[in-house]
């Protein structure tokens, strides 16, 4: 019964792990990590985005102000202790994947582990004929969310 119990927990960790942390976005990574890390500043650093059926995105032309669960606007964020604000563009498409700006001084401490969705303005995809068709978008739900792993990294 033990080993039962042991192995229906580690499923459910697994499980719960590869799901968005905010549900509302119709855009994922197509590698279905749910994560952004600490890579290069002004690079891509996620894998490529991919629509929620898993139609590879080709480019993404522009991405709106990232919300930080869905629904405070980065530049707004304000908690305590922050010592500069991020930039509206601080989240922002590099092609097909998700970037950052660089940290300034201990944003890292406070944007690690949150929830971002950042809003998909335009994109391209390849139809079934292989033509390249742009995309422009304007609905709540045209984002893709990420969960900020950092681990406490400051610029």
């Amino acid at each position: 019964m033990r080993s039962t119990t042991v192995i229906l927990a580690a499923l459910f960790v697994c499980a719960t792990m590869a799901k968005p942390c905010y549900r509302g976005c119709s855009f994922k990574l197509c590698t279905g990590k749910t994560t952004i890390g600490k890579g290069g500043d002004d690079v891509a650093i996620t894998d490529p985005i991919c629509l929620a059926d898993g139609t590879p995105v080709m480019n993404v032309a522009s991405t709106g102000e990232a919300k930080i669960n869905g629904v405070t606007k980065i530049s707004e964020y304000a908690p305590a202790g922050l010592k500069q604000r991020f930039s509206p563009t601080f989240f922002k498409a590099f092609g097909v994947a998700i970037g950052h700006e660089h940290l300034q001084q201990n944003q890292g401490d406070y944007i690690d582990n949150m929830c971002v969705a950042v809003p998909i303005l335009a994109y391209c995809t390849v139809d079934a004929n292989k033509t390249m068709v742009n995309h422009a978008t304007s609905a709540t739900s045209d984002c893709i969310a990420l969960r900020v792993a950092l681990g406490g990294l400051n610029a």
